[in-house]
């Protein structure tokens, strides 16, 4: 798979996007936590989610029917975006729904990566081992992703956790 330059592309595209989908996620569930606890949370992975399933048929649609790497591109320009924007309200401290807004917008344009690189990465394999080297590598890429993304927040909380309280006991000592 490696002397393939287009599948190495796609599978370091893939790469990026595991790796920002997993920080976005954490990071998100952190925001959502410290705005309002638990229920917040609930309220993030809901509102998130939802919109993702009922989007999901028409994105492989989407990749079905357009060219799979323009789905691609338009995909990751429209996660940018959104990233961004979620980013400058959170750090401008606007309530939770302003940044839920850019986290929909971040998870329906998601949506839309999985099947246009399924529906890509055979026709760029020359041969059936590097589909199959491609496929392998697609699934660990998504849990070394994770892995990346979540084992830095862990130490940085675990680490604040000792000189802050939850939501729920700053609340109770004011």
């Amino acid at each position: 798979m490696l002397g393939n330059r287009a599948l190495l592309r796609i599978e370091l595209t893939w790469a990026t996007a595991a790796l920002g989908n997993w920080t976005f996620s954490i990071l998100l569930a952190l925001y959502a936590y410290e705005q309002g606890g638990t229920g917040a949370l609930a309220v993030a992975l809901v509102v998130r989610m939802l919109p993702a399933g009922l989007a999901a048929p028409y994105a492989a649609m989407l990749a079905d029917r357009r060219s799979r790497r323009s789905v691609l591109v338009w995909s990751a320009a429209a996660r940018t975006a959104a990233l961004l924007g979620a980013a400058c309200a959170a750090a401008a401290g606007a309530p939770l729904g302003v940044v839920l807004v850019f986290a929909v917008v971040f998870t329906v344009a998601q949506t839309a990566h999985r099947p246009a690189q399924a529906a890509l990465t055979p026709q760029l394999a020359r041969t059936p081992v590097e589909l199959a080297a491609a496929n392998v590598c697609w699934s660990t890429v998504e849990y070394v992703g994770f892995w990346a993304a979540a084992l830095p927040r862990a130490r940085s909380r675990a680490c604040s956790r000792s000189t802050s309280a939850s939501p729920r006991a700053r609340r109770r000592s004011r």
